[in-house]
Formats: structure tokens, C-alpha cells, sequence
């Protein structure tokens, strides 16, 4: 979606534009963003940030994929803190760190799939730290320090996890929490089998296998019973 799109849409919801044809969602957004205290400028970020999909990346900078990570997954992070019924501006720091870790994993899974469609997420300077060639990127192949230069950005996503943890425990006891650790912990996963394979993420998109999500979230719903979640 194009952001002018997105913001004419938003101007209707915040606004007094009312909705058209084909927006029965409207109504039910426009009041839950009012009641959740949605804040519009989160889904204007999200949209300019998925808009930027749609063409060539090749981020140079850790802090142009900060920004990057923020606006397609620490928007989402933010508004679900208040959907979940958590209003402290103390949490938001810690959504920003789970939508953070999140969007990393994404990244580092889908190297040859974003490769392949011309968008680099990866930052140029730090590829250039570890000799890492942008032509073999595209061309689906590991060049100079690969698995150092992995294991740093995999560590790096671990570390917002870490992070993102206390925020979690802020959240409401039951779904809202128990919802919240669920995601962290299957997200996280993914960064296992990228780790056990030596870092190849061009033969196989990795992910974790259904008997490994089932064993997570039973831990999860174990910690909880403990009173640890």
C-alpha cells in the first residue's frame, strides 16, 4: 500500500471522514484505536516502512535498519502493548525490543528470499566489516566472514529478546502475557536451526519443525504454571 494511501485512509479514521464502501472494518477500528489509544503516528510509520518493500533495498547502516525494524515491527509491538491493555510509556522501549528482535529474525531467515527479490537488509558497512560481497548476496552465495558475520547479527537479535523480557512481564497476567511469550519464544526458535545449520540460509528457508513449536510453548505454559510467566 502506498503511504499517501495509507494516510488518506487514516485521516478517515482519526479524522471525521467517516468510511466508504467496502470499510465495514471502519467503524471498529476507529473506536478501538480511540479506546486503545492507538497512536496514529504508529501506523503511519508501518505503512511507510511496508511501502518501502516494494522496491530495491540495500540498507548501508545499522541505524537505517533500526529505523527499518521500528517501522514494519516496533510500530506492530507498540499497538499490541495497547491492545493488550498496557498503557505505560516505561513498556514501550521493550515492545520496540521484541518488535526489534523479531524483524531480525525475519531478516536473517529470509536472506536469499529478499536477496533474490533485490532488497539487502543486511547493513552495507557491516558487510563490509566481515568482507561480505553485495553482488554474491544476490546471487544467493555466502562471500568473506559469513558465519562470523551471522553469528554477530544472530547474538545482536538474541540480545533484544533479552531485552524485551521485563517488558513481557508487564503485561496483564493470562493471554495477554502468556500470548506474548508465546510469540517471543517461537520467534526466538528460528534463530536455532540458522545457528545449527553453520549459517546457511541460502539452501533452505529454516523454521521450526512442529514438534519443536509444540515443546516451546509447553515450557511456556510450564513457566506460567510455576508462576514464572
Amino acid at each position: 500500500m502506498r503511504p499517501e494511501v495509507a494516510g488518506e485512509m487514516l485521516e478517515r479514521a482519526f479524522g471525521s471522514g467517516g468510511s466508504r464502501p467496502g470499510e465495514e472494518w471502519m467503524p471498529a477500528f476507529r473506536e478501538t484505536a480511540i479506546r486503545k489509544k492507538i497512536r496514529r503516528k504508529w501506523l503511519e510509520d508501518l505503512a511507510i516502512g511496508v511501502a518501502g518493500d516494494a522496491r530495491p533495498v540495500d540498507l548501508q547502516t545499522w541505524e537505517e535498519l533500526d529505523l527499518y525494524c521500528y517501522r514494519v515491527a516496533g510500530t506492530v509491538g507498540l499497538m499490541m502493548m495497547r491492545v493488550f491493555g498496557l498503557e505505560e510509556e516505561t513498556a514501550e522501549p521493550r515492545a520496540l525490543d521484541l518488535g526489534r528482535g523479531m524483524q531480525l529474525t525475519n531478516i536473517l531467515r529470509d536472506v536469499a528470499e529478499d536477496a533474490a527479490a533485490g532488497r539487502i537488509y543486511l547493513p552495507a558497512k557491516e558487510r563490509e566489516e566481515y568482507g561480505i560481497r553485495r553482488d554474491d548476496l544476490l546471487r544467493g552465495r555466502p562471500s568473506g566472514r559469513w558465519k562470523e558475520f551471522m553469528s554477530f547479527q544472530v547474538k545482536r537479535a538474541r540480545e533484544q529478546y533479552r531485552k524485551a523480557e521485563p517488558g513481557i512481564g508487564q503485561l496483564a497476567a493470562g493471554g495477554p502475557r502468556l500470548a506474548t511469550w508465546l510469540m517471543r519464544e517461537l520467534y526466538a526458535g528460528i534463530l536455532d536451526p540458522i545457528e545449527e545449520s553453520g549459517y546457511d540460509v541460502f539452501a533452505r528457508r529454516h523454521g521450526l519443525a512442529l514438534g519443536q513449536k509444540i515443546l516451546r510453548g509447553a515450557a511456556v505454559l510450564v513457566r506460567r504454571v510455576g508462576g514464572f510467566v
